[in-house]
């Protein structure tokens, strides 16, 4: 993967930790919000260096939560998951088109996990913000629809990231079985 290609995903992922930060400060101090957004040069490539951090910290932390959860499928000890993930690399190796495939599925995993989580931390934030009172159409009913849209998000993350992942298990073991036949 090409290192703009990584920026831009960890740009995506960090985005959405950005906007809970900034929910979360502006809960506490409402005039946050006009300073970040005051589009001088200095602010922008703040956000910029913000955003690309913290989707650095989502990603690393996804990987922790997600990691446990897709290794179940590849070993019951960490010594098969190893054994599993050279047996990938090995059958990628010599497979140009599938290898380019499992990169891109590997960023759209990436994604679709630290949404997943950032999903979480925009409900709780968006919850704090509009309980709070911090704005205009901050009703009961305004909070339960955002509550749900960001449940619904993390539950369509989640799902998304379990067929890629299954995907990819399946797609090793087919060509894997493949390679076998053919020696």
């Amino acid at each position: 993967m090409k290192t703009t290609e990584l920026f831009a995903e960890l740009l995506v992922i960090g985005a959405g930790s950005f906007s809970a930060c900034l929910l979360a400060l502006a809960t506490i101090h409402p005039d946050i919000v006009s300073i970040v957004d005051s589009g001088t040069p200095l602010s922008v490539i703040t956000a910029l260096a913000l955003l690309y951090l913290l989707g650095i910290l989502t990603d690393r932390f996804a990987d922790g939560v997600f990691d446990r959860l897709s290794n179940r499928r590849r070993g019951s000890s960490a010594a098969e998951v190893d054994a599993w993930k050279i047996e990938r690399d090995k059958v990628f190796e010599n497979q140009p088109f599938w290898s380019a495939r499992s990169i891109y599925a590997k960023s759209r995993i990436r994604v679709v996990r630290g949404w997943a989580l950032n999903s979480i931390f925009l409900a709780i934030s968006s919850a704090v913000f509009m309980a709070k009172g911090s704005c205009d159409i901050c009703t009961k009913e305004s909070a339960i629809v955002v509550g749900v849209v960001f449940t619904l998000l993390c539950v369509s993350c989640v799902w998304a990231w379990r067929k890629m992942d299954l995907e990819e298990v399946a797609l090793v073991e087919r060509l894997s079985c493949k390679s076998q036949e053919d020696s």
